[in-house]
């Protein structure tokens, strides 16, 4: 049928476009990933960087991350370029900064360990608020880049903790 044509033409085109996007993203990751690797070489924050990248860029996170995700990469990436770059001017600052995130991350990765060994289903939402740790790093480290809604070490705590609670049930 003539419907049926028009709809397969315009998933052609869609799926072209997502194709461009992916190839973008993946294309502005790249070059960034390497201006960090080059960056952080030898650096103060060269092993927590390294912590953080390997949560985000691990084999198979193509596959396994979400679109609405993945697409924000380049903003994480560049976030953790523009941390490397002002570190110089204000490590005591970004010692503070560095431990407020690490207090919300080290919770959510030990909330997620204590489900998985109690071999509790634990929901994407939870495994998911990662990205919200990332948000919040933009919003310490690089304002600049603009987090994409509202973001408080205070309110990722109490929502991290009803996370949690909901996953218990």
């Amino acid at each position: 049928s003539v419907e049926f044509e028009q709809a397969v033409s315009v998933a052609k085109q869609n799926v072209s476009i997502y194709n461009l996007d992916f190839n973008q993203c993946l294309e502005r990751v790249t070059k960034i990933y390497a201006q960090i690797k080059l960056n952080m070489a030898g650096h103060k924050l060269e092993d927590e960087i390294i912590l953080q990248l390997d949560d985000l860029i691990y084999p198979e996170f193509l596959s396994s991350t979400r679109w609405q995700f993945l697409s924000n990469y380049p903003r994480y990436l560049q976030a953790i370029l523009s941390r490397i770059e002002r570190y110089t001017k204000s490590a005591g600052r970004d010692k503070l900064l560095a431990e407020e995130v690490n207090v919300i991350y080290n919770k959510w990765y030990n909330y997620v360990e204590e489900l998985e060994q109690k071999h509790k289903v634990v929901n994407s939402e939870l495994y998911a608020f990662k990205y919200k740790i990332e948000e919040l790093r933009i919003s310490l480290f690089a304002q600049e880049i603009k987090t994409l809604y509202p973001v408080s070490s205070k309110r990722l705590l109490a929502e991290l903790q009803q996370l949690y609670l909901n996953n218990l049930l």
